[in-house]
């Protein structure tokens, strides 16, 4: 790592401690920390292991000395400074030993907020469609695999190369392809993670289980109750979204506005509950926010208010 990304790493971590990061900002460093988690796992070699407990035991002692004279709970700043320079540490280790590590290859972190997409070319050619409220990260480079994270929704139209297979990481979820198109919702919230295919051939695994998809096929994981469900779906369904097109195919009017609350960059409430039962079965393409809550309210019988990035939804849907 150079010394301008050192500067830029220094400079988040006082920007954090002084609580004036902007959202993106700390995103990043969020990043980095599991990142640095997922590196916690591998295995290194015992000089290697040493760096990293050189450098966490001299931020351990200036953390603390900050806590003290601030008052600030130890995890916080324990988990950012962490993040910064443990997930580098093999890559400063030069700055805090006179060691030389080998060059590791840079991460890319692509995040889409509310209210926005987003189009991403990846190193080999392979191209990613970013839906509202979800990030990916994957190398600069490619080198012996193709592998990248996600969390929240995605389309990819993936390279084919035999030799080198194409692996998506939603937590525990692995989705290996070797040139195909596919979508994958994982958002957190959800509990669950659905991939389904549009063209070509995807597997689909976790621990021990393994899943082989073709087109017209999803699999979705369940995280609460530990189980799969496989099944032949219609595709407009889970891919409209790419194309612009906000699509309710046997909704709740809850999970309705959530994507909605996504999709627009709003905020929705309900002043009391809804029921299940009733299902949306309606779609929009480039529509206004107020004209998708008016044909709501039309197939519905709720009503709305909306002031400013917030929206109240006031009765209850089909009743």
């Amino acid at each position: 790592m150079g010394l301008k990304d050192k500067k830029k790493l220094q400079e988040l971590l006082r920007k954090y401690e002084q609580g004036v990061c902007t959202q993106a900002e700390r995103e990043v460093l969020h990043l980095l920390f599991d990142s640095f988690q997922r590196d916690e796992e591998m295995s290194y070699s015992t000089s290697e292991i040493q760096v990293r407990a050189e450098i966490f035991t001299a931020l351990n002692q200036r953390i603390n000395s900050e806590i003290r004279d601030r008052h600030v709970p130890q995890r916080m700043f324990l988990q950012i400074a962490a993040s910064i320079l443990l997930v580098v540490g093999l890559g400063l280790s030069g700055y805090f030993i006179s060691k030389t590590p080998p060059p590791q290859v840079a991460q890319v972190i692509k995040t889409t907020e509310r209210g926005q997409k987003l189009t991403v070319t990846l190193p080999d050619g392979s191209v990613v469609q970013l839906n509202s409220g979800s990030r990916i990260i994957y190398p600069e480079v490619f080198e012996n695999t193709r592998e990248i994270s996600l969390s929240g929704e995605a389309f990819f139209s993936v390279k084919k190369n035999p030799d080198k297979p194409f692996v998506v990481h939603t937590g525990d979820i692995h989705t290996k392809v070797l040139g195909t198109s596919f979508n994958i919702h994982a958002f957190p919230s959800d509990k669950q993670v659905e991939v389904t295919v549009a063209t070509g051939r995807v597997n689909v695994s976790r621990d021990q289980e393994s899943v082989d998809l073709v087109p017209g096929e999803q699999v979705a994981y369940h995280g609460e109750s530990n189980q799969w469900t496989h099944r032949q779906v219609d595709l407009e369904n889970y891919l409209a979204w790419k194309d612009g097109v906000l699509n309710f195919e046997g909704t709740t009017i809850e999970k309705a506005m959530e994507e909605i609350s996504m999709w627009y960059d709003v905020d929705v409430s309900f002043d009391q509950p809804q029921s299940n039962a009733c299902d949306l079965k309606i779609k929009f393409k480039q529509l206004s926010l107020t004209q998708v809550l008016d044909q709501i309210k039309l197939v519905t019988g709720i009503e709305y208010e909306m002031k400013e990035r917030e929206v109240k939804v006031m009765g209850r849907a089909c009743h």
